[in-house]
């Protein structure tokens, strides 16, 4: 079997000749490439290259399914020292945000974090709305095509849809705390973004139900200190049936990001349809093992993941990273449905022997 045949295979319950082993690990590569601790062979590689001649298969992620025209709007970008400040000049007035990106991150190849949202009041609200009214959702099926050329039959890719209305007020727009703080205080207007995401987000679950696209991935970051069961269920539960129900009737497998913790939420992402929870995380990194979530989602739900991102660093002890993948893969064994992967990704001081271990007791015991 290839690894596309094998990972597909597992998802869909049906036999097949070895657990797959396909990790997220673009974090590790692109920081080892820029301080120099590439092996030197693969100074040149391209990390689907690496990953095929280290054994694994390609977990890809692909974000540019769509892109987005903003009409309407004059966009100002001012940058100061490790901080860019980006102004949206709108009729109703103008919005910003600001990017910062420390050195310690940039040298590393670590994407810049916001240090301000769009929406930091209720007077934000309105250029907000006017951007994501006036915003034109273009496919980009071409390139979708080239990034599955690329992966061939080495592995699968998740095509990025999205997260849904709230998760992505919480992550692009207000943030968590202000978005809990708006839910008491302004409630009106945050409906009225949740309504505009929700315009924009249909637009993209359509063009990748479009697509030729196999796995479709949904949302993901959830963790019950953050969505906590009640707000789950009132704000993502019923997006996560509708869109998963439209991506099932178009043929798609639909996989959510599920690196949080997860304790008390696992029947509800259960309950949301989806058909893998990938980027699983264990402990120590959360109180959920493997063996935890299969007890839940037995058949109807894949893990693709397992292995605590943590326990790839040096300093982690070398014993309970052995006996964690070795417990995983027991479980994978026993009772299916499971691509050995990262949760969430092999970090940028990772050890790249460790990786190459796995490798070697997926072939043993897998």
């Amino acid at each position: 079997m290839n690894y596309r045949e094998r990972i597909l295979s597992t998802i869909r319950g049906q036999p097949v000749d070895h657990i797959p082993w396909a990790p997220r690990w673009e974090l590790w590569f692109n920081a080892a490439r820029l301080t120099g601790r590439l092996p030197e062979k693969y100074r040149d590689w391209h990390i689907f290259d690496v990953t095929r001649d280290l054994g694994m298969g390609i977990k890809a992620y692909h974000r540019d399914a769509w892109h987005e025209v903003l009409h309407g709007v004059e966009i100002r970008e001012t940058r100061k020292g490790a901080e860019t400040l980006i102004e949206y000049d709108t009729p109703v007035g103008t919005a910003s945000v600001v990017w910062k990106h420390p050195v310690e991150l940039a040298s590393q190849g670590v994407r810049a974090l916001r240090s301000k949202y769009l929406v930091s009041g209720p007077q934000d609200y309105g250029p907000v709305r006017y951007m994501l009214e006036h915003t034109e959702i273009i496919p980009q099926h071409e390139k979708l095509q080239a990034k599955l050329d690329r992966v061939g039959n080495d592995g699968c890719t998740l095509v990025h849809t999205g997260h849904c209305p709230a998760s992505t007020a919480m992550i692009e727009y207000l943030g968590v705390e202000q978005f809990y703080y708006d839910l008491h205080d302004h409630q009106e207007l945050l409906q009225l973004l949740l309504d505009a995401l929700e315009r924009i987000r249909d637009e993209t679950v359509g063009i990748v139900a479009e697509s030729a696209a196999t796995i479709a991935s949904l949302d993901g970051n959830y963790d019950m200190a953050i969505t906590p069961p009640p707000i789950y269920r009132q704000f993502f539960l019923p997006y996560f049936e509708k869109a998963v129900a439209r991506l099932h009737a178009a043929g798609k497998i639909v996989s959510t990001h599920v690196d949080g913790d997860n304790r008390q939420l696992l029947e509800l992402i259960l309950e949301s349809g989806f058909d893998i929870g990938e980027a699983f995380t264990s402990p120590p990194m959360t109180h959920l093992t493997v063996r935890d979530a299969q007890k839940v989602w037995g058949q109807q739900m894949s893990i693709w993941g397992g292995i605590a991102s943590t326990y790839f660093r040096p300093q982690s002890s070398r014993e309970e990273f052995e006996k964690q993948v070795l417990e995983i893969l027991d479980s994978g064994r026993i009772n299916g449905y499971l691509v050995l992967g990262t949760g969430d990704n092999v970090p940028t001081d990772g050890d790249l022997d460790r990786v190459r271990w796995v490798t070697q007791a997926v072939a043993e015991h897998g």
